[in-house]
């Protein structure tokens, strides 16, 4: 009689466990970080403005930052430009609205019983990886022919968000060598 093997299905149920609620503990340090972040930005909204042509701009001296901690601008009546890291983060993590599914997929990953088998999520980061260089080469190619100011900033922080991806799938997806044993001689 042969052994039929199952093929694992997309989502993997297991249970809420007291290890595994500690394992994705670093989540809930991330979100309360990304939402605090957020709230700072919208309390100091009237302090800064954006533009396509001249990107993130605080109204008043000495710049404020919004990452990675956030604090208000100096007194003084100057307009200045947002450094690279804090224009990069608002049109990639505030202005395109992608805070809403940051948020909602750390609150998923929290209390969800289920996860995607480590195989599609793999071929999933895959893809992603794959749509974000697109993203990169098509932003690089408007802002070499366009030059608009905004859209620099934006390749930057897809770039970040790539680098960030590419982090995430080579700690999640490394290759497990069972039986390997380096041999001292």
């Amino acid at each position: 009689m042969s052994e039929s093997k199952e093929k694992p299905g997309f989502w993997v149920r297991e249970p809420l466990t007291q290890s595994l609620l500690v394992r994705r503990s670093p989540t809930i340090v991330l979100l309360i970080y990304y939402i605090w972040i957020l709230f700072s930005a919208w309390s100091m909204s009237y302090l800064w403005g954006w533009s396509l042509e001249g990107g993130v701009m605080w109204s008043s001296g000495g710049p404020g930052t919004f990452f990675p901690f956030p604090s208000p601008p100096g007194e003084a009546t100057v307009v200045t430009t947002a450094s690279l890291l804090d224009q990069a983060f608002y049109l990639v993590f505030m202005h395109s609205g992608i805070w809403i599914m940051w948020i909602l997929l750390g609150v998923l990953y929290l209390v969800s019983p289920y996860r995607i088998e480590r195989t599609n999520f793999c071929a999933l980061m895959k893809g992603a990886l794959i749509a974000e260089i697109v993203l990169i080469l098509l932003g690089a190619t408007l802002v070499t022919n366009l030059h608009p100011r905004g859209l620099q900033f934006f390749v930057y922080g897809n770039g970040l968000l790539c680098l960030f991806t590419v982090i995430i799938w080579l700690i999640a997806c490394r290759r497990r060598y069972a039986g390997l044993r380096v041999i001292d001689q």
